[in-house]
């Protein structure tokens, strides 16, 4: 009986520890996904500042 009591407390153990580390991952994939989706906006802020850059230069040249 002994047996079975310490292979459950051993499963109920090695479950546990697989469902901290899957938080641990979880929390750390919506990091990941929340630096990514900062750098998307960033470089669309990027973009769209050279773009009107791109427009004015062009509007500047076409005055000369």
């Amino acid at each position: 009986m002994k047996v079975i009591t310490d292979e459950t407390s051993d499963s109920g153990e090695m479950t546990t520890n697989f469902a901290d580390l899957l938080a641990q991952s979880s929390a750390s994939l919506e990091e990941v996904n929340a630096t990514v989706h900062t750098a998307v906006e960033d470089n669309e802020q990027i973009i769209s500042t050279l773009e009107g850059t791109m427009k004015r230069t062009k509007a500047l040249v076409t005055i000369r």
